[in-house]
Protein backbone atom coordinates (compact mmCIF):
# COMPACT_ATOMS: atom_id res chain seq x y z
CA UNK A 1 0.00 0.00 0.00
CA UNK A 2 2.74 2.01 0.24
CA UNK A 3 5.74 2.93 2.36
CA UNK A 4 6.05 5.34 5.36
CA UNK A 5 6.40 9.04 5.15
CA UNK A 6 10.20 9.83 5.34
CA UNK A 7 11.35 11.26 8.89
CA UNK A 8 12.40 14.53 6.81
CA UNK A 9 8.80 14.91 5.11
CA UNK A 10 7.15 13.96 8.77
CA UNK A 11 9.84 17.09 10.37
CA UNK A 12 8.89 19.27 7.27
CA UNK A 13 5.41 19.55 7.99
CA UNK A 14 5.76 19.56 12.19
CA UNK A 15 8.28 22.63 11.80
CA UNK A 16 6.30 24.42 9.10
CA UNK A 17 5.45 28.08 9.90
CA UNK A 18 2.18 27.47 8.61
CA UNK A 19 1.49 23.83 8.68
CA UNK A 20 -2.09 24.01 6.42
CA UNK A 21 -0.08 25.56 3.17
CA UNK A 22 2.33 23.07 3.67
CA UNK A 23 0.05 20.12 3.91
CA UNK A 24 -1.22 21.89 1.03
CA UNK A 25 1.62 21.36 -1.17
CA UNK A 26 2.63 18.29 0.51
CA UNK A 27 -0.79 17.02 -0.74
CA UNK A 28 -0.97 17.91 -4.47
CA UNK A 29 2.71 16.80 -5.16
CA UNK A 30 2.03 13.36 -3.33
CA UNK A 31 -0.71 12.75 -5.35
CA UNK A 32 1.13 13.64 -8.34
CA UNK A 33 4.05 10.98 -7.21
CA UNK A 34 1.83 8.26 -6.32
CA UNK A 35 2.91 8.42 -2.97
CA UNK A 36 -0.06 7.09 -0.24
CA UNK A 37 1.76 7.62 2.79
CA UNK A 38 2.59 11.24 2.46
CA UNK A 39 -1.08 11.66 1.11
CA UNK A 40 -2.58 10.80 4.04
CA UNK A 41 -0.21 12.54 6.35
CA UNK A 42 -1.09 15.86 4.09
CA UNK A 43 -5.15 14.93 4.67
CA UNK A 44 -4.77 15.42 8.42
CA UNK A 45 -3.73 19.01 7.80
CA UNK A 46 -6.19 19.93 5.21
CA UNK A 47 -10.07 20.83 6.10
CA UNK A 48 -10.98 21.50 2.35
CA UNK A 49 -15.25 21.28 2.06
CA UNK A 50 -16.15 18.34 -0.07
CA UNK A 51 -17.44 20.59 -2.51
CA UNK A 52 -14.25 23.11 -2.71
CA UNK A 53 -13.49 23.59 -6.58
CA UNK A 54 -9.37 22.80 -4.91
CA UNK A 55 -10.17 19.31 -5.04
CA UNK A 56 -10.56 19.13 -8.63
CA UNK A 57 -6.98 19.64 -9.74
CA UNK A 58 -5.64 16.89 -6.84
CA UNK A 59 -8.04 14.31 -7.62
CA UNK A 60 -6.31 15.26 -11.64
CA UNK A 61 -2.68 14.63 -10.17
CA UNK A 62 -2.83 10.49 -9.60
CA UNK A 63 -4.87 10.20 -13.21
CA UNK A 64 -1.69 11.99 -14.76
CA UNK A 65 0.68 8.82 -13.94
CA UNK A 66 3.48 10.99 -13.38
CA UNK A 67 6.07 8.69 -13.07
CA UNK A 68 4.44 6.51 -16.30
CA UNK A 69 5.66 8.86 -19.05
CA UNK A 70 7.64 11.36 -20.89
CA UNK A 71 6.78 13.84 -17.86
CA UNK A 72 8.45 11.79 -15.87
CA UNK A 73 10.55 8.74 -15.96
CA UNK A 74 9.81 8.99 -19.95
CA UNK A 75 8.68 5.27 -20.00
CA UNK A 76 7.32 2.65 -17.27
CA UNK A 77 10.10 1.55 -14.56
CA UNK A 78 9.77 -1.96 -13.93
CA UNK A 79 10.42 -1.54 -10.35
CA UNK A 80 7.44 1.35 -9.90
CA UNK A 81 4.06 -0.03 -8.48
CA UNK A 82 1.99 1.88 -10.32
CA UNK A 83 -1.22 0.73 -7.77
CA UNK A 84 0.04 3.41 -6.01
CA UNK A 85 -1.81 6.18 -7.89
CA UNK A 86 -4.80 4.19 -7.75
CA UNK A 87 -4.76 4.66 -3.82
CA UNK A 88 -3.83 8.01 -3.71
CA UNK A 89 -7.25 8.31 -6.13
CA UNK A 90 -9.07 6.68 -3.41
CA UNK A 91 -7.84 8.53 -0.58
CA UNK A 92 -8.61 11.84 -2.02
CA UNK A 93 -12.45 10.41 -3.51
CA UNK A 94 -13.04 9.89 0.43
CA UNK A 95 -12.68 13.18 1.41
CA UNK A 96 -14.53 15.28 -1.27
CA UNK A 97 -17.39 15.51 -3.82
CA UNK A 98 -16.51 12.99 -7.15
CA UNK A 99 -19.06 14.93 -9.12
CA UNK A 100 -16.70 18.33 -8.32
CA UNK A 101 -16.52 20.25 -11.45
CA UNK A 102 -12.88 21.63 -12.59
CA UNK A 103 -10.73 22.95 -15.28
CA UNK A 104 -10.75 26.90 -16.18
CA UNK A 105 -9.02 27.40 -20.06
CA UNK A 106 -8.59 31.18 -21.28
CA UNK A 107 -10.90 32.38 -18.26
CA UNK A 108 -13.76 29.52 -19.65
CA UNK A 109 -15.16 26.90 -17.18
CA UNK A 110 -14.93 23.46 -18.63
CA UNK A 111 -17.27 22.19 -16.29
CA UNK A 112 -15.82 18.44 -16.18
CA UNK A 113 -15.71 15.62 -14.02
CA UNK A 114 -13.44 13.88 -12.58
CA UNK A 115 -14.61 11.26 -15.21
CA UNK A 116 -14.48 13.02 -17.84
CA UNK A 117 -10.76 13.54 -17.04
CA UNK A 118 -10.31 10.01 -16.52
CA UNK A 119 -12.07 9.57 -20.22
CA UNK A 120 -9.59 12.51 -21.64
CA UNK A 121 -6.54 11.78 -20.41
CA UNK A 122 -3.61 10.26 -21.90
CA UNK A 123 -1.15 9.02 -19.63
CA UNK A 124 -3.38 5.76 -17.74
CA UNK A 125 -2.76 2.67 -19.67
CA UNK A 126 -6.46 1.17 -20.12
CA UNK A 127 -6.59 -0.99 -17.22
CA UNK A 128 -5.79 1.63 -14.84
CA UNK A 129 -8.16 4.09 -16.42
CA UNK A 130 -10.81 1.86 -15.43
CA UNK A 131 -9.13 1.11 -12.38
CA UNK A 132 -10.07 5.32 -11.63
CA UNK A 133 -12.92 4.94 -13.23
CA UNK A 134 -14.39 2.17 -10.95
CA UNK A 135 -13.62 4.45 -7.36
CA UNK A 136 -15.58 7.37 -8.78
CA UNK A 137 -18.35 5.12 -9.82
CA UNK A 138 -18.08 3.62 -6.06
CA UNK A 139 -17.95 6.94 -4.57
CA UNK A 140 -20.96 8.23 -6.31
CA UNK A 141 -19.87 9.61 -9.52
CA UNK A 142 -22.46 10.40 -11.98
CA UNK A 143 -23.15 9.23 -15.50
CA UNK A 144 -25.53 11.98 -17.01
CA UNK A 145 -23.71 14.89 -16.53
CA UNK A 146 -22.15 16.85 -19.35
CA UNK A 147 -19.24 19.36 -19.51
CA UNK A 148 -19.31 22.85 -20.87
CA UNK A 149 -17.39 22.22 -23.66
CA UNK A 150 -18.27 19.20 -25.80
CA UNK A 151 -21.42 18.92 -23.71
CA UNK A 152 -20.65 15.25 -23.81
CA UNK A 153 -21.46 12.57 -20.35
CA UNK A 154 -18.66 10.81 -19.70
CA UNK A 155 -19.70 8.39 -21.60
CA UNK A 156 -19.15 10.46 -24.61
CA UNK A 157 -15.75 11.49 -23.63
CA UNK A 158 -14.68 8.07 -23.76
CA UNK A 159 -16.35 7.19 -26.98
CA UNK A 160 -14.86 10.26 -28.57
CA UNK A 161 -11.44 9.28 -27.61
CA UNK A 162 -11.83 5.33 -28.00
CA UNK A 163 -11.35 4.18 -24.52
CA UNK A 164 -12.99 0.94 -25.03
CA UNK A 165 -12.44 -0.41 -21.94
CA UNK A 166 -14.03 2.25 -20.54
CA UNK A 167 -17.32 2.40 -22.70
CA UNK A 168 -17.84 -1.16 -21.67
CA UNK A 169 -17.38 0.01 -18.12
CA UNK A 170 -19.76 2.78 -17.65
CA UNK A 171 -22.36 0.96 -19.72
CA UNK A 172 -21.89 -1.94 -17.47
CA UNK A 173 -22.85 0.68 -14.88
CA UNK A 174 -25.84 2.15 -16.41
CA UNK A 175 -24.51 4.49 -18.51
CA UNK A 176 -27.04 5.98 -21.06
CA UNK A 177 -25.70 4.60 -24.98
CA UNK A 178 -28.22 6.81 -26.63
CA UNK A 179 -28.73 9.80 -24.94
CA UNK A 180 -31.82 11.36 -27.01
CA UNK A 181 -31.46 14.32 -24.94
CA UNK A 182 -28.07 15.10 -26.43
CA UNK A 183 -27.01 17.44 -29.20
CA UNK A 184 -26.74 15.21 -32.15
CA UNK A 185 -23.62 15.85 -32.29
CA UNK A 186 -22.77 14.93 -28.30
CA UNK A 187 -24.17 11.51 -28.31
CA UNK A 188 -22.14 8.37 -27.67
CA UNK A 189 -22.79 7.21 -31.27
CA UNK A 190 -21.83 10.48 -32.78
CA UNK A 191 -18.39 10.52 -31.45
CA UNK A 192 -17.63 7.02 -32.13
CA UNK A 193 -18.63 7.43 -35.77
CA UNK A 194 -16.93 10.85 -35.93
CA UNK A 195 -13.65 9.65 -34.33
CA UNK A 196 -13.93 6.19 -36.54
CA UNK A 197 -13.45 3.88 -33.27
CA UNK A 198 -15.14 1.25 -34.60
CA UNK A 199 -14.86 -1.14 -31.44
CA UNK A 200 -16.75 1.24 -29.32
CA UNK A 201 -19.60 1.35 -32.11
CA UNK A 202 -19.62 -2.33 -31.76
CA UNK A 203 -19.83 -2.09 -27.74
CA UNK A 204 -22.62 0.04 -27.93
CA UNK A 205 -24.54 -2.02 -30.33
CA UNK A 206 -23.78 -5.10 -28.37
CA UNK A 207 -24.76 -3.05 -25.48
CA UNK A 208 -28.49 -2.02 -27.21
CA UNK A 209 -29.13 -5.89 -28.51
CA UNK A 210 -28.83 -6.92 -25.00
CA UNK A 211 -31.39 -4.59 -23.89
CA UNK A 212 -33.62 -5.08 -26.54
Amino acid sequence: MGRPCSLPTVRLLAEAADQRVTAERLLDAAACGGDPETVRLALEHVDWPRDDARWFAVLEQPVRCWNRGAWGWGRPRADWDSTTYRVCFGLILERCDPNIRGRITDGAQLGLTILHSVAGLRKPPLDERVGFATLVLDAGGRLDLRDNLLQSTPLGWACRWGRVELVELLLSRGADPVEADAYPWATPEAWARKMDHDSVLTALQEHGRKDS
